[in-house]
């Protein structure tokens, strides 16, 4: 389960450059979580959870944040959680406020199975909030790029 010697679960100092940091990520992360939030559709939400593909996204990215995949260069770090990958079609398929909720969920819930501190379990939604908005910043300016009746790369021309 948890490594004794695991200094990851104890808080840093506060007014260290590392609880900047720390501070800084998860209140930024938690705002973008927010915004999310505020665009998702009630309605729309329950009307999604009737879907078959929604319930087995979600299986999948509960499953991949509880069971990460070890390999030889990450057994320091606890290995690599496939819910990512789950994650990612969950923002192409369904949207960031669905994408964000979800992954949110997933790493709670792995935050109370693993029994990590509350400031890693808090850092690390921040941190995925963080990285699906980027991506979704990144899949609209593609998008974007690709609409129909738009030659890519005559730009400037």
């Amino acid at each position: 389960m948890t490594d004794p010697t695991d200094t990851r679960d104890t808080g840093p100092r506060v007014g260290t450059p590392l609880w900047g940091y720390l501070a800084g990520v998860t209140v930024i992360g938690f705002t973008g979580l927010v915004v999310a939030m505020l665009r998702l559709d009630p309605s729309g939400l329950v009307e999604l959870a009737r879907t078959p593909l929604f319930w087995v996204l979600a299986v999948l990215v509960i499953l991949g944040e509880l069971r990460p995949v070890m390999v030889s260069s990450a057994t320091a770090v606890g290995g690599t959680y496939p819910s990512t990958m789950f994650t990612f079609a969950v923002l192409l398929h369904l949207g960031l406020p669905v994408a964000v909720l979800m992954q949110a969920v997933a790493v709670t819930i792995n935050g109370v199975v693993t029994r990590k501190s509350w400031h890693r379990v808090m850092f690390n939604i921040a941190q995925s909030s963080l990285a699906l908005i980027a991506a979704a910043v990144v899949l609209g300016g593609v998008r974007h790029r690709a609409e129909p009746g738009r030659a890519v790369g005559a730009e400037g021309r």
